[in-house]
């Protein structure tokens, strides 16, 4: 890294003296950006393994699909649950979707640990 650049990013950046988070958790704070709603009204407050989200009606993958003809790919971390019929992560409109939910103890596929296993075929992880 570049220290020059870092200490030049810290120089210039903006300062929040009185920031404000509705919730301090990572999962409803997702919802948030995903929906556009507030944790009370998509209804995530929190996470725990057996949190399983309903597909919110609208999301903003859907709505960049529907109405400006957008291809969405989710990518990373999620925590939105999984669909207990077929066994596959809860989509939100997107239309790709490549996930690592960091629940290693889950009995759900987890695309990161798939691709891991295939690097890494020697090193048990989970």
């Amino acid at each position: 890294p570049n220290l020059y650049h870092q200490l030049s990013l810290a120089t210039n950046a903006t300062k929040f003296l009185n920031a404000y988070v509705s919730t301090p958790i990572c999962t409803p704070i997702r919802a948030g950006l995903l929906t556009g709603k507030s944790p009370w009204a998509h209804g995530m407050l929190g996470y725990e393994f057996t949190v399983n989200c309903e597909e919110y009606p609208t999301t903003l993958p859907s709505a960049l699909k529907e109405f400006a003809g957008y291809q969405t790919f989710g990518v990373g971390k999620e925590h939105f649950g999984v669909n207990r019929t077929t066994g596959s992560y809860v989509d939100q409109g997107f239309d790709h979707l490549k996930v690592h939910d960091a629940l290693t103890h889950q009995p759900y596929d987890d695309d990161y640990l798939e691709y891991f296993h295939q690097l890494h075929p020697d090193i048990k992880y989970p």
